[in-house]
């Protein structure tokens, strides 16, 4: 119905890298350009490293990168770290071993071209010689030389110019992925949510689906609120029975799902005779993206400005108790269906106070949630001295006790079950952009305020306009709404920053409103409360992310939003982006 979609996906190290950023550079014509692919790059802890320290970055060819059965491809963390290093110095060994002895080569050539008389002898070993310089040829590791820094710079030019490339780290998504044991992450889906592993036998694919948070606001609200009695605002209890039942209904898709690589039987339609490799990965893996939408609208129904310290609390304790009953919901159905195939199938490496731990199974079999492999990344980074204490706050990878939304169990016992028992699928939560279907229950896109107050959405049926509805309601509530003022607000980008201002100058639209002390703070609130991404500040988006991440077992679908970007303000997103984690 609709035209497809795609990411590119290009590791930092790759020596095309430079082509393949700029490929999308909507401002020159000259080179290759995707004009529909989107572009997203695989960063490497240790590139950022380089950048940090304004060093030399080396540029590989993927097919050369390799030591033996050692490759680029395929390995992260310390592994890829350590290779990747051996290869700098190996590349540039056999780069001087070559030219010395092409060297030697060529003044042999320059004898036998110079009329000299050589004997049979000498000419053998010349002939010998150069079938030995063809094998050393093969033999060199291609590379290039360029400033990490420089390389840094380019790409957040170009994500001013062009909003990409798109920016993924590629160790953080291995190091803590429930899947390490089925393989290594090598690219993730359009919108970076998706983080499961392909390879030559099987296709990676999620089945998703999104809660819509704003349904589960109450309607009676305490007068104050108060970290103590969100639960009495929030009905945590409904949420775990949406998340419940979504889990369920999503694994009920995996199973009467139409897999377009399956054979089917001619005789019979609805009966596959060979699994293909999107629904074997499917079946075995069970993988579920669980995301929301309206989170802006729950935060503006319970008053609460999206970056207040309240409304980030919220966050964390909305994404925890999705986390918690999805394992829940999960490890019930294992108990009927048993664990999913892989469950307990290959290896895991996790970091722990013992250094890198190799153990048999997934890290679900292990006792290991996504808060663990949080903390235990942390720990990597911190023996490396890489964990910037600044920014990265490691009390934010203690997950929220079930207890704080009214719930009588605890993480460890839902662990112990899993361990037993087994869960039903390797992944549950993947926050996606929910682009088209938050429209359709008129919320903000995923985890994300409105971009502005009223905006216009193109939609493969037409553009509609589309609007805040909590901010709607408050401005019919306090006598606001009126042909005028929403003309001033679309002439201010959707914005009501300044409407202090036209209500002052303009009084004769506003009759019925008595122009006290207690309007103005109103005012004063409403300006707080109902914001585009445009005005709140992406640290605290950011930062908000990384508090939820630590339930979320997939990744997020992240967008930045900078009036007025420059190069340098990209560079300060990434720097902190990457600090988080």
């Amino acid at each position: 119905k609709r035209n497809g979609a795609l990411t590119l996906f290009l590791n930092i190290w790759h020596v095309d890298v430079l082509e393949f950023i700029q490929a999308r550079d909507n401002y020159t014509q000259n080179g290759v350009r995707f004009k529909s692919a989107n572009t997203a790059l695989y960063i490497s802890n240790l590139f950022m490293e380089r950048v940090k320290k304004n060093k030399e970055w080396t540029l590989f060819c993927p097919a050369k990168a390799k030591l033996g059965d050692r490759k680029l491809d395929g390995s992260y963390g310390d592994e890829f770290e350590k290779l990747y290093l051996e290869l700098e110095k190996i590349a540039i060994e056999r780069e001087e071993s070559f030219k010395a002895f092409d060297n030697e080569i060529k003044e042999m050539e320059l004898k036998i071209n110079g009329g000299e008389e050589l004997d049979d002898k000498y000419i053998k070993n010349y002939y010998a010689l150069c079938r030995q310089r063809v094998k050393k040829r093969k033999e060199l590791i291609e590379y290039k030389k360029v400033n990490a820094l420089d390389l840094y710079k380019t790409i957040c030019d170009m994500n001013v110019k062009s909003g990409m490339p798109y920016i993924t780290y590629r160790d953080p998504v291995n190091i803590k992925n429930n899947m390490m044991n089925i393989g290594v992450t090598e690219g993730l889906n359009l919108c970076l949510e998706i983080t499961e592993p392909s390879s030559q036998d099987s296709i990676a694919s999620c089945n998703l689906g999104h809660i819509n948070l704003r349904r589960y606001v109450k309607k009676e609200l305490p007068e104050i609120l108060t970290k103590e009695n969100l639960k009495e605002a929030f009905d945590f209890k409904l949420l775990a029975k949406g998340m419940s039942a979504l889990v369920e209904n999503i694994n009920k898709v995996i199973d009467y799902n139409y897999y377009p690589l399956d054979t089917i039987s001619k005789e019979d339609k609805t009966k596959v005779t060979k699994q293909g490799k999107i629904s074997k990965s499917n079946l075995d893996n069970r993988p579920i993206g669980i995301g929301v939408s309206g989170l802006a609208e729950t935060f503006a129904l319970l008053g609460l400005p999206f970056d207040s310290p309240l409304a980030k609390h919220l966050n964390k304790m909305i994404f925890s108790c999705m986390y918690y009953h999805g394992l829940e919901k999960s490890h019930d159905l294992a108990l009927t269906h048993g664990a999913y195939a892989s469950f307990k199938s290959g290896t895991s490496r996790i970091y722990t106070k013992n250094g890198w731990q190799t153990f048999q199974g997934s890290p679900f079999s292990n006792g290991y949630l996504q808060f663990d492999l949080w903390k235990s990344e942390a720990m990597y980074l911190e023996s490396l001295g890489r964990l910037d204490l600044k920014v990265y706050n490691k009390d934010d990878n203690i997950p929220i006790s079930p207890s704080e939304w009214g719930y009588e169990s605890d993480w460890d016992y839902i662990k112990s079950l899993i361990m037993k028992d087994g869960i039903y699928n390797s992944m549950l939560l993947a926050p996606m952009p929910t682009a088209s279907s938050a429209q359709l229950v008129r919320n903000a896109e995923a985890f994300e305020a409105h971009q502005t107050l009223i905006y216009s959405r193109k939609l493969v049926h037409g553009n509609i306009t589309t609007f805040s509805e909590p901010f709607v309601y408050d401005m019919i509530k306090n006598k606001l709404w009126n042909k005028e003022m929403i003309a001033f607000i679309q002439m201010d980008n959707g914005s009501i920053r300044y409407i202090h201002h036209f209500i002052k100058d303009h009084p004769e639209h506003f009759k019925d409103i008595d122009f006290d002390d207690k309007f103005w703070e109103k005012i004063s609130y409403l300006q707080k409360l109902h914001r585009g991404m445009y005005e709140i500040s992406q640290k605290e988006t950011m930062l908000m992310s990384r508090q939820r991440g630590i339930y979320v077992d997939q990744s997020q679908s992240l967008n930045i939003y900078i009036p007025e970007p420059t190069k340098e303000k990209m560079m300060s997103v990434h720097a902190y982006s990457y600090a988080l984690g």
